[in-house]
Formats: C-alpha cells, sequence, structure tokens
C-alpha cells in the first residue's frame, strides 16, 4: 500500500527529536513514525547514547561511580551532582495546542518532550541535555525544553 492512499486520522504530538528525524529523511520519518510501515530499528550511535545516559543519571542521581570509558565527564557530573537543588532526571513534559501542560498519554497531547536531568532550586532550573552523537548549531532544542518547563512549573519563571 502506498504513502497515498493510506488515511491518517489519529491526531499526533510533535517533539524536537521527531522534527529532526523528519528533516534528516521524511520518507523514511513517515513510513517509521506516522504510517508504521516500517519498525524503528536503534542503531548503534543510538544505544551508545542511551548507555551513556543511563550512566551519567545513575551518576548525577544515586552517585554512582562513572565507568573507566566516561570518566573524563567526571568534573562536569561533580558540579551538577554538587550544584544546590533538587535533581531530576528524564522529566517527561507535555503541552495542549493552547500550551497547557497535559499528561504523556493524554488525547490533547500536542507536543512532547524528555528533559535528560534538570536542577530545580527555588525559582530556577538548570536544564541538562546530554549529547553523543551529531552535534546541532543552536540552542533551539533546550529553547524549547525551557518552554515547556516552565509552562508545567510557572515558579521557575519568577527565580
Amino acid at each position: 500500500m502506498s504513502v497515498n492512499n493510506m488515511a491518517y486520522t489519529k491526531p499526533f504530538a510533535w517533539s524536537y527529536s521527531a522534527l529532526t528525524g523528519f528533516e534528516l529523511c521524511p520518507k523514511k520519518h513517515a513510513a517509521e513514525k506516522v504510517y508504521k510501515q516500517i519498525p524503528y530499528e536503534q542503531n548503534e550511535a543510538a544505544k551508545y547514547g542511551e548507555t551513556v545516559h543511563k550512566h551519567f543519571e545513575n551518576r548525577l542521581l544515586k552517585a554512582t561511580p562513572l565507568p573507566l570509558d566516561l570518566r573524563h565527564h567526571e568534573p562536569v557530573m561533580l558540579k551538577l551532582y554538587d550544584a544546590p537543588g533538587e535533581g531530576l532526571p528524564e522529566q517527561r513534559l507535555t503541552l495542549t495546542r493552547d500550551l497547557q501542560p497535559t499528561g504523556w498519554f493524554d488525547d490533547d497531547a500536542w507536543c512532547r518532550g524528555i528533559v535528560d536531568y534538570t536542577k530545580i532550586n527555588g525559582g530556577s532550573a538548570l536544564i541538562v541535555d546530554h549529547k553523543t552523537g551529531r552535534m546541532q548549531d543552536g540552542f533551539d532544542q533546550l529553547d524549547l525544553m525551557y518552554a515547556m518547563m516552565t509552562a508545567h512549573m510557572p515558579e521557575i519563571l519568577s527565580g
């Protein structure tokens, strides 16, 4: 069945990673994420990124030592760990079309994002996005995560 003959009726929520996936290859993105014609297959770079994220999360939340191949990140991890405030891993944030907070799986979800690590200290928030692969210009993803975070936690705007 061709993509042109397929009906698409379910509303979908977008994310920064979905937009970048679409920019890389619109046909693959549509076949994989929209029409579900091909399964998602995690490549080696994505597997490595997931592993690194887990090690960083364990380091920041449980003070678990980093494995030898990641120890060069320890100075940054130590600064994040020692910074005042509450550390929150993998914050799932979802907004409606009206930019109001909603649940991750709610029917009115319009935009979704996951913040790798957040440190909340009073009225301020430090938002961290770990990168292991392709570097991107600019701070669009962090800007989006900040906007989503302030919708969910308006008190950080006052800090």
